[in-house]
């Protein structure tokens, strides 16, 4: 079997694909709103975890009052 290459533009090359992939992100982003928000929660908490792990009871009492 030949390796087959769909070039959809006047381009030369095709597009890699990391492009193809962020072109569909981008494309259903209100589809993927919940997934963006839970990626960027758990960044940040394994952030705030290696930084400051001793700030848990004070933040466990923020995220009590604000729920």
């Amino acid at each position: 079997m030949q390796p087959i290459v769909i070039i959809d533009r006047n381009d030369q090359l095709p597009d890699v694909a990391a492009v193809l992939l962020v072109r569909a992100m981008w494309r259903y982003r209100s589809e993927l709103g919940p997934v963006y928000l839970v990626a960027a929660l758990a960044v940040g908490i394994a952030v705030l975890h290696v930084a400051h792990s001793e700030w848990w009871p004070w933040l466990l009492t923020v995220a009590g009052l604000a729920a």
